[in-house]
């Protein structure tokens, strides 16, 4: 199989694999020819990495994944005898700098891409919560108050003001759903998560977090 993983000497550069948000014909391209790959199919290797150069980027991630598989065209592989990947062999480029110059625009043009989303999601996710909120306190349930107090309201409620709260509230679920699910661009979104996730106590969101420390982190933890 293709791996996104450079090496140089005894260091490794990790670039990403085929991002959220990536055009899914663009990804079956890069699928193709990650499979041709591991059968040793030269035609089919060509082939695919033709359709990703003739591929017109729809997006930062779609970008990046052009970016990915050109620098697969661009070094030689070397291939690992422990996981039998293909590592992309930056001391093959003519210079350390037209390396690093094609290797940071990937993460650029994802940084762009993700940050972008993110933005358009929490929007989403604030304004579904920002009325499921007004709704409830326009019909006398307030969630600052305390638990007697906010069961009373409830009891007080209409089946038509329940009925009401629970398709707003679902929204409001959807939307932070939809949050979580997008990759952090920045510290400060991965604090928003953590708070979120502390509050909801879903399982999902744990493993959702997990996964965003140790990118963050830059290690695995044992």
């Amino acid at each position: 199989m293709l791996s996104n993983t450079i090496v140089r000497g005894d260091a490794a550069f990790r670039l990403p694999s085929v991002p959220a948000g990536t055009s899914l014909e663009l990804a079956n391209h890069y699928e193709a020819m990650s499979r041709a790959f591991s059968a040793d199919d030269g035609c089919e290797w060509q082939r695919a990495k033709r359709a990703i150069r003739d591929f017109r980027p729809q997006c930062g991630a779609d970008l990046a994944v052009k970016l990915v598989a050109a620098l697969h065209e661009t070094a030689p592989v070397l291939t690992s005898g422990t996981t039998g990947e293909a590592a992309i062999n930056p001391g093959e480029f003519p210079t350390d700098l037209a390396f690093q110059m094609i290797a940071t625009a990937v993460n650029d043009a994802l940084t762009l891409d993700v940050r972008a989303e993110w933005n358009r999601r929490l929007a989403a996710f604030d304004e579904a919560r920002a009325a499921d909120i007004a709704h409830a306190k326009l019909r006398g349930i307030d969630w600052s108050s305390t638990k007697e107090q906010l069961d009373a309201g409830y009891a007080n409620a209409s089946k038509e003001v329940l009925e009401e709260d629970d398709r707003l509230g679902e929204v409001a679920c959807q939307a932070e759903d939809a949050l979580m699910e997008w990759p952090s661009p920045d510290a400060a979104a991965f604090a928003l998560k953590v708070l979120l996730a502390h509050d909801r106590n879903i399982g999902r969101y744990e493993e959702i977090i997990h996964e965003e420390a140790k990118r963050f982190s830059g290690r695995i933890a044992r």
